[in-house]
């Protein structure tokens, strides 16, 4: 294996033991400002919205019986 084979293996099995399923590398350097406010967004939005109910969302899909002239306007 070579050298960034064994760190890859190396950051797995430490994201394995501390139970983190996912996580992202940046490519480039993000100054600390930039990610916590990236964050702050996503943590209000999460807040002021209702949570995402995929079955609630999938009964609004019009069905295979639809037609086209049935969805629109009157």
């Amino acid at each position: 294996m070579g050298g960034q084979e064994d760190l890859l293996a190396k950051l797995r099995e430490t994201l394995e033991q501390q139970g983190i399923d996912s996580f992202h590398i940046l490519e480039d350097l993000v100054p600390v400002e930039v990610q916590m406010e990236y964050f702050r967004y996503f943590e209000r939005l999460r807040r002021e919205n209702e949570p995402f109910m995929r079955d609630e969302e999938v009964a609004l899909l019009p069905s295979k019986r639809t037609t086209a002239a049935r969805l629109s306007p009157s």
